[in-house]
């Protein structure tokens, strides 16, 4: 699928005004799309995969990948659930304040962010009112720090071999899947409804950090801890 290809699929999909899209591609470069693009009242699902023929582990700007050149935030009231596989977000103007690139999407509810390059901004943002299940895995780029405040937040799986810190306030949080270089930074003082808790931190850099974390996580029923943080 070549480039403009891609983006008249997206056009012509938006201009019909419909509620799902799913896009899996295997490409032989990538695929730039103007973040302008993304802008529909109906669009309720978009799910985005780039498959690459061979594995890359640590995706950087280089490997094949959709990637979205932004000036402004996702213009989608309507949509419920995004899913991206290998997308580059690009802040076109380098700033070093943290975006909130789906503060436009205030009806999400299922949020995934796998394989995904970042660049031209240092944190990044995710304040939904209505987000229950979010994935964020293998993320990479020049975000240093992920702020994640989420209300009605159920599922959160979160996994990174790289130096980003994560904040987290979700007090109707669920279940919990960390693995990370850093501790998850916890801003709810009592997680009551925690049934799950799996945190994997192999080199913590602060024993303190690790036990304020766990006291955050006091009334989880089921925790399981990696056997290097202890």
């Amino acid at each position: 699928m070549s480039d403009i290809f891609a983006k008249k699929i997206i056009k012509y999909a938006f201009s019909h005004k419909i509620q799902q899209l799913n896009v899996a591609s295997v490409l032989a470069n990538e695929v730039g799309f103007p973040l302008v693009l993304f802008s529909s009242q109906s669009l309720k699902h978009l799910g985005l995969t780039m498959k690459v023929l061979s594995d890359i582990e640590y995706p950087s700007k280089y490997s094949l990948r959709y990637i979205f050149n932004a000036t402004s935030t996702w213009e989608l009231p309507a949509l419920t659930t995004l899913y991206l596989n290998n997308a580059a977000l690009i802040w076109i103007e380098n700033t070093d304040e943290c975006i909130d690139l789906f503060s436009k999407c205030a009806n999400l509810k299922n949020l995934t962010l796998k394989s995904c390059y970042m660049e031209g901004f240092k944190g990044l943002s995710i304040c939904l009112p209505k987000l229950s299940n979010l994935t964020i895995e293998i993320a990479c780029g020049s975000v240093e720090v992920f702020n994640i405040v989420a209300p009605q937040l159920k599922n959160l799986t979160i996994r990174t071999y790289f130096d980003e810190q994560y904040s987290l306030s979700a007090p109707d949080l669920v279940f919990l899947f960390y693995q990370g270089c850093y501790c998850l930074q916890l801003f709810t003082d009592d997680y009551l409804s925690l049934e799950k808790a799996n945190i994997c931190v192999p080199y913590p850099k602060d024993a303190h950090q690790v036990l304020r974390m766990l006291q955050r996580l006091h009334n989880v029923k089921f925790l399981t801890l990696n056997v290097e943080i202890v």
